[in-house]
């Protein structure tokens, strides 16, 4: 029976209702606003740490006028669903209940949850969730304010849950006698149920139209869902018939007409009338996160099934990648072929190297030419181009037989002519460009930018110069805004007297004065400046350079630290030594293990033995055997 509703202060029967956090807020300091639903009579909202419904105005049970004439929702509760076939779920009290559309309660607040997918531990999903200064975790994630609470069921049955059962209840509080420990979403007009070790399905009625005679079950998709009797899985349709028989070990959900189904630990695929069209022979059957593609996979080779078009690609080969140009580029024994989405073979295994262009267009790399393919005809266009990247913004940089560089557009014509010496990819439909009169930043038409997206960050030991970031790149300019060294970059250190290392997407390159912004020397690795001297890294070794980027400490450690008051640690043949700015040897190699400290001295020890070396280059022996360096730091 309903119960009168009473807002006043909030009271339910007559009883004063001490929970009040609406006394406060008004619509206009609502926390949280949902979007698209406009055109709901009845909207969720949150005011303060509180929920209610904005009718828009004032009138019968919903929202109340202040004196001072302004709009307030009202009433409030802990949380709120949305209204659905005229009802929906509230909480008070801690507990969940059922009000209808004139907020008479239907279903008195006597339950611990309200339907919803994302507490099913069988489904997936994420939603907008309420927040509140006194919840739980659990309550705080406990359901969507705007999804389907219903589950699917008629208009006016309700699932509840409590005591650690859901409970189908009518519009006139009477239940259903039989509860179900859990229950799945509704596919097809059918929710899976368990109880008592056994699964059954419901209809929409909240009846169990198929009994609980299961042991396991998926969900119904494309009006069957699997099942398992015993140790066999099948699938059965909406009326409780099996159309497929019990047979497999394992059976996935249908899609497309297709599922994933394991005979005596082998994969195959089955259609809807269980005909096989992928044998049960191969070792694994994974998703792509295209749904309708599935990987094949024999014990070392991969091929490709679709779900409507079959095998599209054989199981021969060693790696694929789906591109979203309607190809696939396909691996084997160190060769690359292109098929497209029909299987058809656009290029044969091959060992010239292939890249994606774009969305359009691949890159069909081999010794003597360069090779545009265009997925959306099929065509191939040979040209004399050095190299081609990626398009960005519509366009690709592109580099001439003669060896300067311009972009082509997607009909693969030069849209900006080939006149630079080095150009960056466009991002914002801005790239850098260098030519003979130094760098400019230019749009997608050629012309340059009057306002560069750039980012400057002044260098500490160079006045007037700046770190210069565009396009997520680093570069440099001076203080007349000239670049030193071009936006090509992802990390940069400079001496005081200019000499750079710049660091592209594999390694370090040293630029001098007279050489920038070009440079020669590589390294693999570097490390911070400090007193004028730089450890690098080649071919494994270290070594150290001097402000002039010359190499004044070979290339000859095994690793290398910063320099220090004069010195460095570094290591030779597992033993750590220290040098001095000039390389020459202050300590011997005889240290197992060393510790920097934050005031320039070192935590050093030789074998088990602790000592010191200050940070002026004193070495200060312990006078005592000590427990191992690992033990004895903690």
């Amino acid at each position: 029976m309903a119960a009168a509703f009473c807002f006043t202060g909030i009271s339910v029967d007559g009883r004063d209702n001490m929970f009040r956090p609406a006394d406060a807020h008004h619509f206009w300091h609502t926390h949280m606003r949902f979007e698209g639903i406009d055109s709901w009579q009845f909207k969720p909202v949150q005011v303060g740490t509180s929920f209610g419904f904005d009718t828009g105005i004032a009138t019968g049970a919903w929202g109340r006028t202040t004196f001072s004439g302004k709009y307030e929702v009202s009433p409030l509760f802990q949380k709120v669903c949305r209204f659905m076939h005229g009802y929906a779920p509230i909480k008070l009290y801690g507990r969940w209940g059922i009000i209808d559309t004139s907020a008479m309660m239907v279903i008195e607040p006597d339950y611990e949850k309200v339907w919803s997918p994302m507490n099913n531990k069988e489904s997936e999903g994420f939603g907008l969730q309420f927040f509140g200064e006194d919840d739980d975790t659990f309550n705080v994630y406990e359901v969507d304010p705007l999804e389907d609470w219903t589950n699917g069921f008629e208009p006016g049955i309700f699932p509840l849950y409590k005591n650690n059962r859901w409970h189908l209840l009518d519009r006139r509080g009477e239940l259903n006698d039989a509860t179900y420990e859990r229950m799945l979403p509704m596919n097809f007009e059918r929710a899976a149920v368990f109880s008592d070790g056994r699964w059954g399905f419901l209809d929409r009625a909240g009846s169990l139209t198929i009994p609980l005679d299961f042991y396991s079950v998926g969900n119904f998709s494309e009006g069957l869902a699997a099942v398992r009797l015993e140790d066999l899985w099948g699938y059965i349709d909406v009326t409780g018939t099996f159309i497929i028989p019990e047979q497999f070990a394992a059976a996935e959900e249908f899609s497309s007409g297709t599922a994933i189904i394991t005979v005596n630990g082998k994969h195959g695929i089955i259609d809807t009338k269980g005909q096989y069209l992928l044998k049960p022979e191969y070792y694994y059957i994974f998703k792509t996160p295209d749904y309708d593609f599935l990987k094949v996979y024999s014990e070392l080779e991969v091929g490709l099934f679709h779900r409507t078009d079959g095998l599209i690609l054989p199981v021969i080969y060693d790696h694929f990648d789906i591109y979203p140009d309607r190809v696939i580029i396909a691996k084997k024994d160190r060769k690359k072929c292109i098929v497209d989405f029909e299987g058809q073979v656009l290029l044969p295994l091959t060992e010239a190297d292939i890249t994606p262009l774009g969305d359009e267009c691949l890159l069909i790399s081999s010794k003597d030419a360069l090779t545009i393919l265009d997925t959306r005809d099929k065509s191939a266009t040979r040209t004399d181009f050095k190299n081609i990247r990626k398009f960005c913004n519509e366009l690709a940089a592109f580099q001439a037989a003669n060896g300067k560089w311009g972009f082509l557009d997607r009909e693969l014509k030069p849209a900006i002519a080939p006149q630079y010496s080095w150009v960056s990819d466009f991002s914002w439909y801005q790239a850098a460009v260098e030519s003979e009169t130094g760098i400019t930043i230019i749009n997608n038409f050629g012309r340059p930018v009057d306002n560069p997206r750039v980012d400057k960050r002044p260098m500490r030991n160079h006045k007037g110069w700046q770190l210069v970031w565009f396009n997520d790149r680093l570069g440099v300019q001076d203080e007349n805004g000239v670049w030193c060294i071009r936006p090509d970059y992802t990390n940069i250190r400079m001496f005081s007297t200019g000499v750079t290392l710049a660091k592209s997407d594999y390694y370090w390159t040293l630029h001098l004065l007279e050489e920038i912004p070009s440079g020669n020397q590589r390294f693999e690795d570097v490390g911070f400046i400090s007193e004028n001297r730089c450890w690098v890294k080649s071919e494994g070794k270290y070594g150290y350079l001097d402000e002039k980027g010359k190499m004044l400490i070979p290339l000859q450690f095994d690793q290398a630290r910063e320099m220090k008051n004069g010195m460095a640690a570094v290591k030779k043949n597992s033993r750590w030594g220290f040098i001095n700015a000039q390389g020459e040897q202050v300590f011997s190699f005889i240290f197992t293990k060393i510790i920097p400290q934050s005031d320039k001295s070192y935590i050093v020890y030789e074998d088990n033995r602790k000592g010191y070396i200050t940070a002026e280059g004193k070495y200060l022996p312990s006078e005592a055997k000590i427990l191992p360096a690992e033990r004895e730091l903690h």
